[in-house]
């Protein structure tokens, strides 16, 4: 099992930037993310095993949020920090946002080999 206590990303309108084209581009906070992702991961992996992720989201504040904006940039990360291959391996997914709010708030994502069942 895989345990990672992360720093909650930017939202998804602040990961990504569209070019006066319409083209998608990583801001600098979405490369700094995913540094501090890769790093933190330290090079764990679970390969190509389908996967469970639990994750304990913690808010800074009591503010509104879409919980999936954030997952979708979490996915990317461990994508890009290879703790597996693609989020297409991701076949079990549990997310708790605590109620009370954490100071600059975090992610804590477990993250284990897919045994199916339930």
């Amino acid at each position: 099992m895989i345990i990672l206590r992360l720093p909650l990303p930017p939202s998804l309108n602040h990961y990504y930037g569209k070019t006066k084209t319409g083209d998608l581009y990583l801001t600098a906070d979405g490369r700094r993310y995913r540094e501090i992702v890769k790093w933190t991961a330290k090079g764990q992996s679970v390969g190509e095993a389908n996967v469970r992720l639990d994750i304990i989201m913690a808010m800074p504040n009591r503010g509104r949020r879409d919980v999936d904006n954030y997952l979708k940039c979490l996915f990317d990360a461990l994508t890009k920090a290879k703790v597996y291959a693609d989020d297409k391996q991701v076949f079990d997914l549990h997310v708790i946002k605590m109620l009370d709010p954490e100071k600059k708030g975090f992610f804590m994502v477990m993250i284990d080999e897919y045994k199916g069942g339930w």
